[in-house]
């Protein structure tokens, strides 16, 4: 398959489930990287073999299983956020714990996440707010290209609300965003193009005015 994402233009990834989005969006983050094929950030092509390689090229990844990628359920809610970015939080080889608490509480205002301290392991916190984390650590790589599978799975409409309106934000702000959704409305409401997978490819490239759920559903339905 062959696409691009634009700056400032969410992208999504719609079709039924086994139809190939999440291996995509893990073979572009490096979590699962593909056995052949080209990716090209900027125009200039790059080699993805680990996450790590993905955030160097300024592209962060938030899976859609956040317990088993996206957290480290033992570590506080500071350790999550800063846990890609440690070396803004180091002195040569020391971690300076001032630097990390302030980094880590300026992230839990940005994205408004309800804990009651940096020190609170994130297994204790809502559905919404372990989102939140998982999003505000991978916004601390500071992306130019935000790969979302799934964004608002498991958590509450008011939490789904305040995820919305930071991707149409994050997107007004020039980030380019790949999102992944089962939730057709998800899809549609956020969308500037929509790309419908089939069976690993991508079967109908449609705007989101021109795509309704019918429409969609009819190209993700196998021949």
């Amino acid at each position: 398959m062959s696409f691009a994402v634009r700056r400032g233009e969410i992208l999504g990834i719609a079709g039924l489930m086994g139809a190939g989005r999440t291996s995509l969006a893990s073979a572009i983050s490096g979590l699962a990287p593909a056995e052949s094929g080209e990716i090209r950030v900027g125009g200039r092509v790059v080699r993805i073999r680990t996450p790590r390689d993905a955030i160097a090229n300024g592209i962060a990844f938030v899976s859609e299983d956040r317990k088993e990628y996206g957290l480290v359920p033992t570590m506080s809610v500071k350790h999550n956020i800063t846990l890609a970015s440690l070396s803004r939080c180091c002195r040569g080889w020391f971690l300076d714990k001032r630097a990390e608490n302030r980094i880590a509480s300026g992230q839990i205002r940005a994205f408004s996440i309800r804990v009651s301290s940096l020190d609170r392991k994130v297994t204790f916190l809502s559905g919404g707010n372990q989102q939140k984390v998982v999003v505000a650590k991978a916004l601390l790589t500071e992306p130019a290209i935000l790969i979302l599978d799934e964004p608002t799975r498991g958590i509450d409409i008011g939490a789904k609300a305040e995820i919305y309106a930071m991707i149409r934000r994050l997107a007004r702000d020039g980030m380019a965003i790949l999102m992944v959704s089962s939730e057709m409305a998800e899809v549609l409401s956020l969308s500037d193009r929509i790309l419908v997978m089939r069976e690993g490819q991508i079967a109908a490239e449609l705007s989101s005015e021109q795509a309704p759920q019918e429409e969609i559903m009819k190209w993700a339905m196998p021949n």
